[in-house]
């Protein structure tokens, strides 16, 4: 069922230290990652490493303000 949902993944490359952006985010299937229902928390918060294009994101990526 993991398929069925959605993920929040990355629409280009994010180099570290940078802060999330709405436009740096979207949603694809699998459901393995972050659920794009908590897309709003994930904006706004600075990646930890490089996140490249296309990957699924992780709260482990993530460093809230």
């Amino acid at each position: 069922r993991t398929w069925a949902f959605r993920s929040v993944v990355s629409t280009r490359r994010i180099p570290k230290g940078s802060v999330i952006k709405q436009e740096d985010i979207w949603s694809k299937r699998p459901g393995t990652g972050i659920p794009s229902f908590r897309m709003e928390e994930v904006i706004g918060c600075s990646v930890k490493r490089e996140v490249k294009k296309n990957t699924l994101i992780t709260w482990d990526d993530l460093e809230k303000h």
